[in-house]
């Protein structure tokens, strides 16, 4: 077999030449060195076999000089050549094993030219064998995905110090890097044919190599330093292979998908082949090297260009991938006696329907023993701004160090067999039998099952038995994410608790309704209290606690009682938020509940119970009515225009509507510059004779300078509105008024 010679480490500093210069200064007779450095870097120079034709490899030249106490020369004037060809900074193609660097510095008028050449022959150059792993087999990691897995994270953005660092590279985690191996753009400067140690520029090459000469890099730097402080004693071994913009329903299926999709035979140029060709080779080089290794985990980073059409169909791609792929390594001998540990990165919330992709990613890892979710989200992790589809340096750093701190995980459970758990619905979602929710899992299974059925959940009844979600684990899966897949059954929180984390969607400006329920049609929850925080950046949507959007449903009520909203609600690029409800379309009704969440806008209409209200703009729609009954804020609620304690807008339209709000309050601070009330903001004056409103409140929480209730801040139809005061403690029944204005 012909041996293999590879380039993989930084050349030393190359002395050309040291001479003698008079200085400017001081006794003519004394004399001062000036040494002129040359440094090679040699990382793009792909690996070599004898007989090889040799391909455009790549070096980058820095040049340095000292002059002693003089400090340093500027070099900015020197010319270097590579082969006859001027070098100017950028990485260089070299087309032969070996190549002659010659640097020539004219120093200026009367001082003597600095030149000097050196021969690099690159054919001669190995990186020495590495010894394995002192105690056991050697691990061997696989990474594989898409862009983000690829790395579009910046070196250049890196700190001085942190280039430095890992320019240097870690000399006990090696890998067997693939990039993109059927773009055209690529020109392969970042595949090797070796294990090599990690650096930096194993991830994407930019276009744009001058203002970011040093490439980009992945979640495999991160990771590398991670495993190198850990186990210092130990060499990991990746197989990185990985391809931008691809999905598991094109690219990456794998056998056992193709009937599911109608295929008969795997993609041309399929990513799930490409891959355990890479894994037979990497092994196949270990193997060589004498070094006994066995595969304990997959790192996998992928899914974002699913979410837009295939989000419906991940779960069945995956499983059948991660099933094929371990069968393949088991029948090989790669994996561990115990399994293959799976270490999946979750999405960030720039892509559509992020948040039901990554309930996949979860549910598989709760239900497997040997499967992990890395939270990108919890993690705090930030995108580029000028390209928000990729993480920037520093978040991909903490990614790979996030994927090595599962991997601990993993790696301390070698000694233990996989298991399965599933996970499902208890119960069949009756009213005596309802799906019984107890579990995070099982809450991520509940909205999973309604986003790929719509009609799953309809007319169905769900029971908590328990408090869903932490503030330091909590949901961030919503049910009804679309118009389309609307919520229209009944939820039972039996005095629970679901704490919630819920963002919107980014991708291309695009937003959704946002709460714990995105569009509601029809349904009931009761008995329930929703915690955590809901934040909308995206214009033109609605968000609240609990519903962003009741949409008409042919006349069907959707109904909430006895339920708490401490979650706070943070709109900051639109208007319409609310404590239960963003935006009103279709009937509602709320009993015997209460706001406790602070509820702000950037916009206008905010309020405590539901922030804007209009008539549906559905075919053959009636008006929506609004019915609060014993109902309270006591939240903090802001914006611009129309602020109410409980409602922000009576949009009222041409067709009217019947709206009745009963022994109401609201104790809360309201804050706006205009139309702000205590109990409602402002009702427009489009209405017809058919508009109704009937206000008996408690307290408005906000008076005049005279001290007078301002119970709404502009109504713009007093003839159809009647507002009155419910008299204190002393009325024993309850039936007595004070101020009732009637309708006209």
């Amino acid at each position: 077999m012909k041996a293999k010679w590879c380039m993989t480490f930084l050349l030393a500093l190359v002395t050309l030449l040291s001479v003698a210069l008079l200085t400017a200064c001081g006794s003519e007779k004394e004399m001062k060195k000036t040494f002129m450095k040359m440094e090679i870097d040699s990382s793009g120079v792909g690996q070599l076999t004898d007989g090889d034709l040799f391909d455009p490899k790549t070096l980058r030249v820095t040049m340095t000089a000292d002059r002693g106490s003089d400090g340093v020369l500027d070099l900015a004037n020197a010319t270097v050549t590579v082969d006859g060809a001027a070098y100017t900074g950028s990485p260089i193609e070299v087309h032969e094993p070996s190549c002659t660097v010659k640097i020539v510095y004219e120093q200026g008028e009367g001082k003597p030219t600095l030149t000097g050449e050196v021969t690099l022959d690159v054919a001669k150059k190995t990186t020495p064998t590495p010894e394995p792993t002192p105690t056991g087999k050697a691990k061997v990691i696989i990474m594989a995905g898409q862009s983000n897995m690829v790395g579009h994270s910046m070196v250049d953005s890196l700190t001085p110090e942190q280039l430095a660092k890992y320019q240097a590279g870690f000399k006990n985690v090696l890998i067997f890097n693939s990039c993109n191996p059927y773009n055209p753009k690529t020109d392969k400067r970042n595949l090797t044919t070796n294990f090599i140690p990690v650096k930096t520029g194993m991830g994407r090459i930019p276009d744009d190599t001058t203002n970011w000469p040093n490439w980009c890099f992945g979640p495999e730097l991160g990771l590398a330093e991670y495993l190198s402080e850990t186990y210092p004693d130990e060499t990991f071994y990746i197989i990185k292979d990985a391809t931008g913009g691809t999905t598991l329903h094109d690219k990456w299926y794998s056998p056992s998908s193709l009937a599911y999709l109608g295929k008969e035979t795997l993609a041309e140029n399929s990513l799930y082949t490409h891959l355990l060709t890479r894994v037979d080779e990497g092994m196949g080089l270990l193997e060589e090297n004498q070094i006994d290794a066995e595969i304990v985990a997959l790192l996998w980073m992928q899914g974002e260009s699913d979410t837009h059409q295939y989000t419906t169909d991940y779960a069945v791609l995956w499983s059948n991938f991660i099933g094929d792929l371990t069968t393949e390594l088991e029948s090989r001998g790669y994996v561990t006696e115990n399994g293959l540990a799976t270490i999946d990165g979750g999405i960030t919330e720039y892509w559509a329907n992020y948040e039901i992709l990554n309930a996949v990613k979860e549910i598989w890892a709760a239900e497997h023993s040997k499967g992990y979710y890395v939270d990108v989200l919890g993690a705090g992790l930030t995108r580029k701004p000028s390209d928000p589809a990729h993480l920037d340096s520093p978040s991909m750093l903490r990614l790979g160090r996030l994927f090595g701190e599962k991997l601990s995980l993993a790696i301390a459970d070698l000694g233990n067999a996989a298991t399965v758990t599933p996970v499902t619905l208890r119960g069949t979602g009756t009213a005596d039998d309802p799906y019984l929710i107890g579990s995070y899992a099982e809450w991520l299974r509940l909205t999973h099952t309604a986003f790929v059925d719509t009609d799953a959940l309809t007319g169905k009844y769900i029971k908590l038995t328990s408090d869903i979600g932490s503030a330091n684990m909590p949901v961030r899966a919503s049910l009804g994410v679309a118009s389309v897949r609307p919520f229209a059954g009944t939820i039972d929180g039996d005095g629970h608790t679901i704490y919630v984390n819920l963002r919107n969607r980014q991708y291309k400006t695009e937003g959704r309704a946002m709460g714990l329920i995105g569009y509601a049609n029809g349904a009931t929850l009761e008995n329930l209290t929703v915690a955590g925080d809901v934040t909308l950046t995206v214009g033109n949507f609605y968000a609240a606690g609990f519903i962003g959007m009741v949409q008409w449903a042919n006349g069907a009520v959707t109904t909430i009682r006895n339920c708490v909203n401490m979650a706070t609600v943070n709109v900051t690029g639109a208007s319409n938020a609310g404590g239960f409800v963003g935006r009103m379309l279709g009937n509602l009704t709320i009993e015997d509940s209460e706001n406790k969440g602070n509820v702000t806008t950037a916009g206008n209409y905010a309020a405590g119970i539901v922030g804007y209200i209009n008539n549906s703009t559905a075919a053959g729609a009636g008006a929506p009515s609004l019915t609060v009954i014993g109902t309270v804020n006591s939240g903090n609620i802001k914006g611009q225009t129309g602020v109410g304690g409980i409602v922000g807008l009576f949009m009222t339209g041409a067709s009217g509507g019947t709206h009745v709000l009963t022994d109401v309050s609201n104790t809360g601070t309201l804050t706006g510059n205009t139309q702000v009330g205590g109990i409602i903001g402002v009702v427009t004056s489009q209405a017809s004779s058919g508009f109704h409103i009937m206000v008996i409140y408690l307290e408005a929480g906000l008076k005049d300078e005279s001290g007078a209730d301002i119970v709404i801040g502009a109504d713009g139809n007093k003839r159809t509105t009647a507002v009155t005061k419910r008299l204190p403690a002393d009325d024993p029944d309850g039936g007595d008024f004070g101020g009732f204005i009637p309708f006209v």
